[in-house]
């Protein structure tokens, strides 16, 4: 149970990284506030889906 909450914890820095990178690369016309904007957005529906997945697995198992 821990092991799965550590790689929920260690899964969305990497995904929010991942989307920081491409988005660097593909929106350089767009203003700069204009990403960090569209990152923290992504990095909070992801935070939230993991919540809702760990929430759905520990009412499941």
């Amino acid at each position: 149970m821990m092991k799965f909450l550590l790689q929920v914890i260690t899964t969305w820095p990497a995904t929010i990284g991942t989307f920081y990178f491409f988005s660097n690369k593909t929106f350089k016309p767009l203003n700069h506030d204009a990403t960090v904007g569209m990152i923290i957005v992504t990095g909070f529906l992801i935070i939230f889906l993991q919540i809702f997945l760990v929430s759905l697995y520990l009412f499941v198992f």
